[in-house]
């Protein structure tokens, strides 16, 4: 926050926000007793706002008997402009830092038992009433993702309502990003921050349980509140039929040791219902141990560790199944994965089952740079939602999404690592044969690894069972169908195409299979539709109509949507099912006359993407080539400009 400016630029400021909220005018002297000032200064005041104001259309009119009036009422926007260094864009770089500094000052509201005036908040910030109820909105809107409210309390003012756990973890999150100092003694001043991450220390060195970083802080400051909040008679609240299974975990059996550690060192002896209160916290914090070992003897150590285990177990299985099945990735042999998410998803549903869910400052990042995990993250929210009804939000999704981009990259480090052995046969002469190799070994460089270049006559099983694949410009017998490919004696692009898409799964994209994905049939301009699920609807029902998606898919198109926003960013949105469920690849484009509201984004072009079973590697090369098209190459304004197919596609596959 930058230093408060002098005396008569605050002044300047105050004079504009007073006249704002007066639209019909205010005379010199009330405006002076308001600042305690002389009207000489006032008139001062008023002389320099309007040589500063004359330039940007903005006048300060003296009228008689009604004092001085603003011109313009959009003076607000400007006066940002005019008055930099007492401006709240001065105080606050951005919305969220002004987001932010709002969280914190109810915060400090509620540790300290005070109401909050909107002129009292108003004066803090340096802003008119009229903005400060905008800035209020957008707080309201931030803290009903913790279910918490703003609410008049009696005739004080304003503040935070809402259930005790959901106010701490509200408070946990916002001290861990933001480390407010006041915040910090607010919560600390019964026991100390570092007399509690002591006593936490040697609880866990007894249990032998590891905790992230991020947990052990959050851990610190839950511990704090446990503490303060109770003495004050602000109590967590915790079922009996929650209380019965906490009682099993051996989460509970550590949280009885902190709070008897916190009681022979400080004296402090804080009610039981603290006890499942602390336990909630480390069910959900996020532990270091991952290995089989530790899965089982630590994390599931209840009464039913076993059948809990194996529940999450075969939910893994059949998340993995369905993401085979879809987009033909195959991670049945990934253990670190497996493990990974046996960890993850516990903790994942404890947060969801106590309302502990953290906040996500990565998720923007890993929809646009990684779609295809953030997709297979959706498709394992929709297993775990059917099966066990848990729903996951968008947040959560996109944690998961970061196990399964972990397992994408690992997987692709392996075959970038295990080069393909092929082998080379046909019927043409020794130089033909040569410049086969020698083509091959260029393109593919060290990702193929050529055994030989053969004769017909000379390809044996012991060739057959060396080679992954079998590169022929003749029909073979008794080989495998699926390990022959087929090329010409004189290697072209399509034959390198094939080999590619064959040997490495990878879709190349081709002037021709573009022209058939994005289809002239399927491009619709200038729609006048008013709502996102009015977009939709056209596109997935024209889809239907045309025989390229099934009512499956279409379904799966508006649940994707439901569970979180495909609007990536400058005017557009890249909608898609959650199952690849039809045969066919199809790009669906539509632009409005108007832009509409996708969630919190404004949208003007919608991209409806529909790739067929199996093709992941192309479901994520078509997602990347339309977001590069539109966020680096500004497509959509090109788009709404030019209206035309023929100039969309051909930029578009100029810029791939």
């Amino acid at each position: 926050m930058s230093i408060l400016p002098n005396e008569s630029d605050k002044r300047c400021k105050k004079i504009i926000e007073i006249l704002l909220d007066h639209p019909e005018g205010m005379k010199g002297n009330d405006i002076a007793g308001r600042l305690q000032v002389s009207s000489r200064t006032i008139r001062s005041d008023i002389k320099r706002l309007q040589e500063l104001l004359e330039v940007h259309g903005i006048k300060i009119s003296a009228i008689t008997n009604r004092g001085y009036k603003l011109e313009r009422q959009d003076v607000h926007e400007v006066l940002m402009n005019v008055l930099p260094s007492i401006s709240s864009q001065e105080m606050f770089s951005d919305k969220n830092e002004r987001l932010l500094y709002l969280v914190g000052y109810f915060l400090e509201a509620l540790l300290t038992n005070k109401s909050v005036t909107q002129g009292d908040l108003a004066d803090e910030m340096y802003v008119a009433l009229s903005s400060l109820k905008a800035y209020l909105n957008e707080l309201r809107e931030f803290l009903s993702d913790y279910f918490l409210q703003i609410v008049t309390y009696r005739n004080e003012g304003l503040r935070l309502q809402g259930d005790e756990n959901d106010l701490r973890t509200c408070i946990v999150d916002y001290q861990r990003e933001v480390r407010n100092p006041n915040l910090h003694a607010l919560i600390y001043n019964e026991v100390g921050s570092q007399e509690i991450a002591f006593m936490i220390e040697e609880v866990m060195k007894q249990c032998s349980l590891q905790l992230t970083d991020t947990a052990r802080e959050n851990l610190c400051l839950q511990m704090a509140l446990a503490v303060r909040r109770s003495a004050e008679g602000h109590l967590t609240v915790c079922s009996s039929s929650v209380a019965q299974e906490l009682e099993k975990s051996f989460e509970y059996r550590i949280a009885k040791e902190m709070v008897n550690a916190l009681y022979n060192a400080t004296g402090k002896d804080i009610p039981y219902n603290e006890v499942f209160y602390l336990s909630k916290c480390l069910l959900t914090g996020k532990k270091l141990s991952i290995t089989p070992e530790t899965v089982k003897e630590k994390m599931f150590r209840t009464e039913n560790a076993d059948s809990i285990g194996d529940k999450l177990s075969n939910l893994i299985d059949e998340i993995l199944c369905t993401i085979e099945k879809n987009y033909g990735l195959d991670f049945g042999g990934d253990e670190y994965l497996k493990e990974g998410l046996l960890l993850h998803l516990r903790i994942a549903i404890a947060q969801v089952n106590f309302r502990m869910g953290m906040r996500n400052d990565l998720l923007s990042s890993i929809k646009n740079e990684y779609p295809l995990a953030f997709q297979l993250g959706i498709l394992a929210a929709r297993v775990v939602r059917e099966r066990i009804q848990v729903i996951f939000r968008e947040n959560e999704i996109g944690y998961i999404a970061l196990h399964f981009g972990a397992a994408m990259s690992r997987n692709h480090i392996k075959e970038a690592d295990v080069s393909k052995k092929i082998v080379i046969v046909g019927s043409v002469g020794f130089g033909i044969s040569i410049m086969l190799k020698t083509k091959i070994k260029e393109y593919f460089r060290n990702r193929l690894n050529i055994l030989g270049v053969l004769p017909i006559y000379k390809l044996n099983d012991d060739w057959i069972n060396q080679a992954d694949f079998i590169l022929s410009t003749v029909p073979l017998k008794n080989v495998r169908e699926d390990k022959v490919i087929r090329i010409n004696s004189v290697l072209g692009k399509t034959d390198l195409e094939q080999i590619e898409k064959k040997i490495f799964s990878k879709e190349m994209l081709t002037y021709e299979n573009l022209r058939d994905i994005f289809d002239a049939e399927e491009f619709f301009i200038d729609m006048e539709f008013t709502t996102r699920e009015e977009c939709l609807t056209f596109l997935t029902n024209k889809a239907v109509e045309h025989g390229f998606m099934s009512k499956a898919a279409k379904d799966s198109v508006f649940e994707r949507e439901a569970m979180s926003s495909t609007a990536i960013g400058d005017f557009a949105a890249i909608p898609h099912p959650v199952d690849t469920v039809d045969n066919v690849s199809k790009v669906f484009v539509l632009t409005l006359k108007k832009s509409i509201m996708w969630g919190d984004l404004p949208v003007q072009a919608v991209f409806l993407l529909n790739i067929e079973n199996g093709k992941s590697e192309l479901w994520e090369e078509i997602f990347f080539k339309l977001y590069n098209y539109i966020r680096k190459f500004d497509g959509v304004t090109s788009l709404l400009k030019h209206k035309s197919y023929e100039k969309f596609f051909n930029d578009f596959f100029a810029r791939l």
